[in-house]
């Protein structure tokens, strides 16, 4: 197989199982002369390089680009990223689009022929393009009948599962926005929102095993809850006042949970069993620190600002990237503020 990506297939993490299909029969298309970048294949990502780095040295590469567009990748902002980047550096030219029919196109791709990825007679023509591209006859290699099979399983989420998982964005602001603003008065250089950072920056199954949060984004954050101004009285427009800004921070985990549990309460035995299985463990895991973190900043301070207190919080980012994780990928948004 060529060593050089030489198309790069851009998706939702949602769409993970059909990307990696996709890229599968068109390597065999080419019998490995040509080389497929997905994010989702578990080799695309070589060890010791970061998630966004691997990508742009990618794009770079390619000569071509694949959109795979569902309804998980119409409103992904890493999907419009990487076209644009894309579309820049070719000048607008090969660029392909395979559209999942419950999708919307946007602008700009509605310019470009799409063709449906459950059609087996519109992906075979997808692939004669794509072969002339690189001047060889279509030759049907690749089993364009298993990439349509794996289309047609695709899960459209129901209208309940959308309003759920917006729900859960909403109990996840509840957390985020105390500390997104301890974090301004902490430290100014990271003053923007924790969560969309280690998102941008890490790769899109991150959030629990066998992915972790980038270390470069997350230490950052860590070092700012190291800061005896936790145990200070909270400043800012937005801050309440006589308050501690650990004590805000505590009531917002403690909100989160609460907002979790009536979801749980209302909807565990019809909502979609991912969305329902990540607003239990994230309710768990709250349950199972806040009285620690409680008990710290009241009885032990220097625990609370030291190494034993830092693990804890780093322990609630990583749940709350998780859960953060399960509500977009519910309505296919990867990233968005």
């Amino acid at each position: 197989m060529s060593s050089k990506t030489t198309i790069f297939l851009s998706h939702s993490s949602g769409d993970k199982e059909l990307a990696i299909e996709l890229a599968q029969q068109i390597e065999r298309e080419f019998a490995g002369m040509e080389r497929v970048f997905a994010s989702s294949r578990p080799d695309a990502i070589p060890s010791g390089t970061t998630w966004l780095e691997e990508v742009l040295n990618n794009l770079d590469c390619a000569e071509v680009m694949i959109i795979l567009l569902t309804k998980q990748s119409e409103n992904s902002v890493w999907v419009g990223f990487e076209l644009g980047y894309f579309w820049k550096k070719a000048n607008k030219k090969d660029i392909h689009v395979l559209n999942h029919p419950k999708a919307v196109i946007p602008n700009p791709l509605n310019t470009f022929q799409a063709k449906l990825i459950n059609d087996v007679a519109q992906v075979q023509d997808f692939f004669t393009e794509l072969c002339k591209h690189f001047g060889q006859p279509f030759k049907s290699q690749g089993d364009i009948e298993a990439i349509t099979r794996k289309a047609e399983t695709i899960v459209i989420p129901s209208e309940l599962d959308r309003i759920l998982a917006y729900q859960m964005r909403d109990a996840l602001s509840e957390m985020r926005i105390p500390l997104d603003c301890y974090c301004m008065k902490a430290a100014p250089e990271i003053h923007y929102s924790i969560l969309r950072k280690i998102l941008e920056s890490s790769p899109p199954d991150v959030g629990g095993p066998p992915g972790r949060p980038d270390e470069t984004i997350l230490i950052p954050v860590l070092n700012a809850l190291q800061n005896m101004l936790l145990v200070e009285d909270c400043e800012g427009i937005a801050t309440p006042k006589s308050t501690r800004w650990i004590d805000w921070i505590l009531t917002g985990f403690e909100n989160c949970r609460e907002q979790c549990q009536t979801i749980l309460n209302r909807h565990s035995a019809t909502g979609d069993p991912a969305l329902i299985a990540g607003l239990e463990r994230l309710s768990n895991s709250i349950t199972k620190r806040q009285q620690i973190f409680r008990l710290m900043s009241q009885h032990n301070i220097d625990k609370l600002v030291g190494s034993v207190g830092v693990d804890y919080f780093k322990y609630a980012l990583q749940e709350m990237l998780h859960a953060e994780r399960v509500w977009r990928e519910v309505i296919g948004a990867d990233v968005t503020k």
